[in-house]
């Protein structure tokens, strides 16, 4: 049948707007309805990469979930192929660490994002220069 052909579109004339639209649905009801989770556990972290969380949410006025995160990815990056966790017998894994941060547009994650970053960026370039000789 070909685009066309008369017959592909019978009855689209007589369609409305609501017919098109299809019916409206009720509002999901979640699955597993959660209360208020508790806050990032920024006292666990080492004093150095505590005190760095901290200032870095409060500098650029974003939640401290988000530095935290990316505070446990960078050092999961600078730590990563180094370690890796005995299971039983010859059974071993490494020891890897995937997070993703996600807020809605305009939240300032760019700029928590150089800023946690820029240490191990700093630290890579040097030992690039240092290797380079």
């Amino acid at each position: 049948m070909s685009p066309h052909d008369p017959e592909l579109w019978a009855g689209f004339e007589e369609m409305t707007a609501e017919d098109i639209a299809g019916p409206v649905w009720d509002e999901p009801v979640p699955l597993n309805p959660r209360g208020k989770l508790p806050a990032f556990p920024v006292d666990a972290l080492p004093d150095w990469l505590a005190a760095m969380t901290a200032g870095v949410a409060e500098e650029t006025q974003t939640p401290v979930d988000l530095a935290g995160c990316l505070a446990l990815a960078v050092v999961g990056t600078a730590a990563g192929g180094r370690l890796t966790v005995s299971v039983r017998g010859q059974w071993s894994e490494p020891v890897n660490l995937y997070t993703a941060v996600a807020l809605p547009p305009g939240n300032r994650k760019s700029a928590v994002f150089g800023l946690m970053t820029k240490p191990l960026l700093a630290a890579e370039k040097a030992l690039i220069e240092l290797t380079a000789t």
